[in-house]
């Protein structure tokens, strides 16, 4: 009887770890969280937009939504060894004339061999951009393909 007690605490703490699938951002600022669907929304970042590594864009983008302030990427990657993988949204801030901001989109998980198919939805604040109190932005692109409208 011990041991069947020991053997389910275990089971217990095992399954207990980790499960929720939570990515976290490699840079998270002024400690903003946001919760959306069980998953904490991540922050995009503010930077240089600079050529990306081939390896940060091993993923193809599925489907996006814009919605109360979120931006919801369908992303689909190969991998299924290393969780969880690390996604970068950066952009430099800049809206263009005809009010549109780029950003990219990056995957910063390297040498993930396997093989498996991996379908994952990323969410990130973007309650900072409604907050530019700015007209000028209509539109964002990211990776130069998808297009979004406010």
């Amino acid at each position: 009887m011990k041991q069947f007690f020991y053997v389910f605490v275990f089971l217990f703490l095992v399954s207990c770890k980790s499960k929720d699938g939570l990515v976290s951002s490699p840079r998270v600022q002024d400690g903003e969280v946001v919760v959306v669907e069980g998953k904490k929304a991540l922050l995009f970042n503010v930077g240089m937009l600079n050529e990306p590594d081939k390896a940060d864009l091993l993923f193809s983008i599925r489907n996006l939504s814009l919605a109360d302030k979120q931006l919801k990427i369908d992303v689909q990657y190969a991998g299924g060894c290393v969780r969880p993988h690390v996604f970068e949204l950066v952009t430099d801030g800049i809206i263009d004339t005809n009010g549109n901001m780029a950003f990219q989109l990056l995957h910063r998980t390297h040498n993930d061999f396997c093989k498996a198919l991996i379908m994952e939805t990323l969410v990130f604040d973007f309650s900072s951009l409604y907050r530019l109190n700015s007209a000028k932005l209509k539109t964002f692109t990211i990776n130069q393909q998808a297009k979004v409208t406010f």
